[in-house]
């Protein structure tokens, strides 16, 4: 199992330059997106957010959701990607919600499929292409459950909503992991609502005082000696991000703990976005936050910035007293 790099920057190399990708036999399939990653806060910190937030970001409203359990506002990326930064309206909202459990800090990521179009709204499309993601995920089922890991699967599709500031009322579709094992796979969201209004990708909301642009790479953690969970988190993820998903044919899982994904929106000479699983290192705060406290997810968040950004040290914050350290490291588009 690969480890962490020792030495800066605290993020792994990416792959692209040095492998050209291959290309698939089979008939392409759709191109699996990166949606959104969530960060946990305390409802204060939402309601009034840290200085290590609003010095890199513009926050945008975000809204309550439908069960009036869980608020949120946004970090919006130009590549119409998103940190979603949540919170729990009560104490008591957390009791049996798929995140009542987890701790502060990053706690889950989405993926998506391509919208229909602009002003369009995208559920048939997602809901369509994520039939064909759905077989593939089955096949792995067997495999899967004979390790006891068969809850990393995605479930059938459910409704989800939220009420915006101004009144409006978006909706979505889900597809999560079973409770247990929420986090420790990704999650699948689909637009039944236009994305933009659940997204708003203008120039206000993703101009940051960073200079992020765009999501360059998400970094997952994996603790398990033996290598039982991480197989079977890399099963899930070829089933959810296939070889031949990428334009014509081009496969993205550039090695074995590597894949590419495609963002919402293309940015001009911008590198894709890699998702990466990696061995969480002996006496790490991720190794710490996966067997000593039990999270689902332990992460770390890559951004690109934009021309003109500068050189920006990466942010290392531990969210709340008995929280996680949420880390995102900033580097010049490549």
């Amino acid at each position: 199992m690969p480890e962490y790099p020792s030495h800066l920057p605290l993020f792994p190399t990416y792959q692209s330059q040095s492998r050209q990708p291959l290309r698939s036999t089979t008939m392409p399939g759709p191109t699996p997106q990166l949606d959104h990653i969530i960060i946990h806060l305390p409802l204060e910190q939402l309601d009034s957010p840290p200085k290590w937030l609003t010095d890199a970001f513009t926050i945008s409203p975000g809204g309550t959701h439908g069960d009036g359990k869980t608020t949120n506002k946004l970090i919006v990326f130009a590549d119409g990607t998103y940190i979603e930064l949540l919170a729990f309206t009560s104490p008591a909202a957390r009791v049996d919600h798929w995140w009542g459990d987890k701790g502060y800090g990053i706690v889950d990521y989405a993926f998506t499929l391509p919208a229909a179009g602009p002003g369009v709204a995208g559920a048939d499309a997602g809901a369509q292409g994520y039939e064909h993601i759905r077989t593939r995920l089955d096949a792995a089922q067997p495999a899967l459950a004979a390790v006891g890991r068969a809850g990393l699967l995605p479930s059938a599709l459910r409704s989800g909503s939220r009420a915006k500031p101004d009144g409006d009322r978006i909706e979505w579709h889900v597809a999560f992991p079973l409770p247990e094992c929420r986090g420790r796979a990704p999650f699948w969201c689909f637009d039944v609502t236009p994305r933009e209004r659940r997204v708003p990708v203008d120039k206000a909301a993703t101009t940051h005082p960073s200079g992020a642009l765009a999501v360059g790479s998400l970094s997952v953690f994996v603790a398990d000696e033996g290598g039982e969970e991480r197989a079977a988190l890399l099963q899930v993820l070829d089933a959810s991000v296939p070889f031949d998903a990428g334009p014509d044919g081009v496969e993205v899982r550039l090695d074995e703990s590597t894949w590419e994904l495609a963002t919402p929106r293309k940015i001009e000479s911008h590198v894709p976005c890699q998702l990466f699983v990696v061995g969480a290192r002996e006496g790490s705060g991720e190794m710490a936050a996966l067997r000593d406290r039990g999270r689902g997810l332990a992460a770390r968040l890559t951004l690109f910035t934009g021309p003109g950004a500068g050189e920006r040290g990466r942010i290392q914050e531990r969210v709340g007293e008995e929280g996680d350290e949420v880390f995102i490291g900033f580097t010049a588009n490549m």
